[in-house]
């Protein structure tokens, strides 16, 4: 138990190295990529909120003016509320989808790194399983059946790569 222990040891070592520099390498540009999208979304829901003001103060504008005028206020106002809410419900649709498009893509991402760091901790696993193989056969097997076995495994890896 504890020659394996020794064995493994350091492999494991190695690939938490790896994990851990491979975290710090790629947090930044996650990170980046998520700021970017927020600061758009942000950036759309300001402007949206300028067009809503804009909207009131247009409406404001048309009651002034149209105070001598009571049956036209009362009609007025329920269009401009109408549009409001319209012109409400179509920005809070857009930002919605806006949200899942970041959400999707920074799902994606993660699915994908997830992917290749899982590929490659598996190739490098099965790599370091034939190297061992390798040494312990070397000892116990003729040279030609020892070059058979290990050309047979690494075209095995190759082709399931």
């Amino acid at each position: 138990m504890g020659e394996s222990l020794k064995h493994v040891l350091p492999y494991a070592v190695n690939f938490s190295i790896f994990a851990i520099i491979l975290g710090s390498l790629l947090r930044k540009p996650l990170q980046k990529f998520v700021f970017q999208r927020h600061e758009r979304i942000k950036d759309f829901v300001e402007s949206s909120a300028g067009a809503h003001a804009s909207a009131l103060d247009r409406a404001k504008r048309a009651r002034g003016v149209l105070l001598s005028f009571d049956s036209e206020i009362a009609a007025v106002e329920a269009e401009e509320l109408r549009l409001a809410k319209e012109e409400a419900a179509e920005l809070i649709a857009r930002a919605k989808k806006d949200v899942e498009r970041v959400a999707l893509d920074a799902k994606r991402i993660a699915e994908n790194e997830a992917q290749e760091l899982s590929d490659g901790v598996r190739a490098k696993f099965l790599l370091q399983a034939i190297d061992a193989a390798d040494a312990s056969l070397r000892d116990d097997l003729k040279s030609e059946q020892h070059n058979y076995i290990l050309r047979a495994a690494r075209s095995s890896i190759e082709a399931g790569a």
